[in-house]
């Protein structure tokens, strides 16, 4: 195999790997809205307050009722 074709078969896999786990990802966070938009609901229901809390930039919020 020629350094260019195992050059361009790495780049394949590389390019593979991170749409794959970008699809995960954003299938996590569909998910995740969807749990959260329920929880948010059901209290806004019970007459209580909705907290969104978000640790940081790349993880899940988490939704709370007061």
């Amino acid at each position: 195999m020629s350094k260019s074709k195992r050059n361009l078969l790495i780049a394949i896999i590389g390019s593979l790997l991170i749409v794959t786990f970008g699809v995960l990802r954003i299938q996590e966070l569909r998910d995740h809205h969807k749990i959260n938009l329920q929880l948010a609901e059901s209290c806004m229901d019970k007459g209580g307050t909705v907290v969104f809390e978000e640790k940081h930039l790349f993880s899940l919020s988490d939704v709370s009722c007061e």
